[in-house]
């Protein structure tokens, strides 16, 4: 028979399959008020539907909302490359890059730690570290929209210009910065988290291709490289070759067709807009599925794409939020989060062994991807440091061009020099009226000032501009120790990416036994879990404006 039968669905189908849509979006809301975490109440509600609690989902509905929910992963992820600004994120590249390493091996070395204490063996340790190392990219983003709302509290009678006295080095917007920069995934620290996210998810990917051919051959010497380094190469490649194309093919070529605005003014501009969107969307993954690479990456550079030809125009990101945003928020990230839940063994998960082991497992995970935040205090020191020194020279110059200008050998500093080192009002007053004479010296001769104050003012002046020896500017009033913290909870969720590799190994691969794997799958529930609620309730304590600080903006 070449076609589908209709019929009808009985009443049971159809309240099971709208109530499992509404309470998902309910839960939603319950725990991002309690928990400040929206997405634990859909893992919850996936739970309970699923096959781990009560089985009230058809098995093949399970597998057709695994595959919607990953449609509605490739979104989050489109969305956060859309957000991200090119220019921003190819400078914070190096720091997102350590982070990312950080994030990698540190889970899986403290995987072997566990090794006499849990008696995996050395492939268990390695794919158990390997599912750990992944950070969930859904999640991410995520947490990144949902927290960039967040203000910094502040004491009622606070005026509008506290801001800017309390800001320190590179805090000249004041309050809301955040928002001034487009939202926190705009800033700095969120580019830094978004790239190190998706970095983690190719190397995850490139682990996952390991551990299945690990899996598939019984001795590793037949184990062809290119099928390791492929991803890795292909992915490298991708991500390298994109800005390049971007900036000097697409861009020109795309703006040369559609020329400023002509989008926004054309009668079918946003169902053309929301065509072209969806022909970039859908070309990267193609190309990201055929070289070998993930398709995350994929849906994050499509991101990238769009937010460079959009430019100033915006009117595909006005399609994409007017089309695709509604129908993403209610139905297909729901979904998503709850199809995590329908792939969590949790009955299986409470016995005395394996919760006392699966307890420590998290523990050590949790501090392998916090510990990430280090390169954070590490890189803004030492951007304070040479911010200190830039400063130190320039008093000395201004200081010594002030003794210069005494002797008249050169003018007085320009304006710009001015807003470049902060001159004391005073004694701007006093080079002044050293360089021009006063109406009492022109007028009368009897009154003119005894020799002695005459003498005494240049010297005071000169002395007031002499150089002194360096010293320290007072270090910026924020502390690097709230974004690094942000940063570290912030990839501590391993969730979609998790589950994947750790339930590749056991299944398919053979590599994780049964304990290993349900102490596995502890650690990524625990983590997925942990990472969300520490982030709200940071951001929560200190606002999102107090967190985001500085040169992290």
């Amino acid at each position: 028979m070449s076609y589908v039968t209709y019929h009808e669905p009985n009443l049971t189908q159809v309240l099971v399959l709208s109530s499992f849509l509404y309470l998902a979006n309910v839960a939603r809301w319950i725990a991002d008020k309690l928990l400040f975490a929206g997405l634990l109440g859909e893992i919850a509600v996936g739970i309970i539907f699923g096959t781990p609690v009560a089985g009230i989902l058809d098995p093949l509905w399970e597998q057709t909302f695994l595959s919607l929910g990953y449609v509605g992963l490739l979104i989050i992820v489109f969305e956060g490359g859309l957000s991200t600004p090119l220019k921003t994120l190819l400078r914070s590249l190096p720091i997102a890059t350590l982070v990312a390493l950080t994030g990698i091996f540190v889970p899986i070395g403290l995987s072997f730690l566990l090794m006499p204490i849990a008696k995996f063996g050395p492939l268990e340790a390695f794919a158990a570290g390997s599912s750990l190392s992944s950070t969930s990219l859904g999640t991410t983003f995520v947490v990144l929209k949902a927290v960039g709302g967040s203000s910094t509290p502040k004491k009622d009678g606070e005026g509008e210009g506290e801001g800017e006295e309390q800001s320190g080095e590179g805090e000249a917007a004041g309050k809301g910065d955040v928002a001034e920069a487009g939202g926190l995934e705009k800033t700095r620290l969120g580019t830094i988290l978004a790239g190190a996210a998706v970095f983690d998810d190719v190397i995850g990917f490139v682990l996952s291709s390991v551990i299945s051919t690990l899996g598939s051959t019984s001795n590793s010497s037949d184990i062809p490289p290119w099928s390791i380094a492929r991803p890795l190469v292909t992915s490298l490649l991708f991500s390298a070759l994109t800005p390049l194309i971007i900036t000097y093919i697409l861009s020109p070529l795309f703006h040369r067709i559609f020329p400023p605005h002509r989008l926004r003014h054309h009668i079918h501009g946003q169902h053309l807009s929301l065509f072209l969107v969806v022909g970039i969307f859908s070309g990267c993954l193609a190309i990201a599925y055929v070289i070998g690479s993930s398709m995350l990456l994929g849906a994050y550079v499509s991101g990238l794409i769009v937010a460079a030809l959009d430019g100033e125009d915006g009117s595909m990101k006005r399609a994409f939020e007017e089309y695709v945003v509604p129908i993403q928020t209610y139905v297909l990230s729901p979904v998503f989060f709850a199809s995590i839940g329908t792939a969590i063994p949790f009955l299986s998960l409470w016995t005395g062994k394996i919760i006392w082991q699966g307890l420590v497992y998290s523990l050590l995970m949790v501090f392998a991807k916090v510990i990430c935040g280090i390169w954070i205090v590490l890189w803004g020191w030492g951007e304070d440091l040479q911010a200190r020194r830039t400063e130190e020279r320039t008093q000395v110059l201004i200081a010594e061009r002030g003794v210069e200008m005494q002797d008249g050998n050169i003018e007085p500093p320009t304006p710009e020099d001015s807003s470049k080192v902060d001159i004391n009002q005073s004694n701007e007053e006093e080079v002044a009226g050293s360089r021009s004479p006063s109406p009492n010296n022109v007028n009368s001769g009897s009154s003119t000032p005894s020799p002695p104050p005459q003498q005494e003012q240049p010297n005071s002046t000169a002395s007031s501009h002499q150089p002194v020896p360096p010293s320290l500017p007072p270090s910026p009033n924020y502390s690097h120790i709230p974004p690094a913290l942000f940063l570290g909870f912030a990839l501590v969720a391993r969730g979609e990416i998790g589950l994947l590799i750790s339930q590749l190994a056991h299944s398919e691969a053979g590599l994780l036994g049964s304990d290993a794997f349900l102490v596995t799958t502890w650690a990524i529930v625990l983590c997925t879990v942990v990472g969300p609620i520490s982030v709200g309730l940071l951001v929560k304590r200190l606002g999102v404006d107090g967190v985001v600080r500085g040169r992290w903006v």
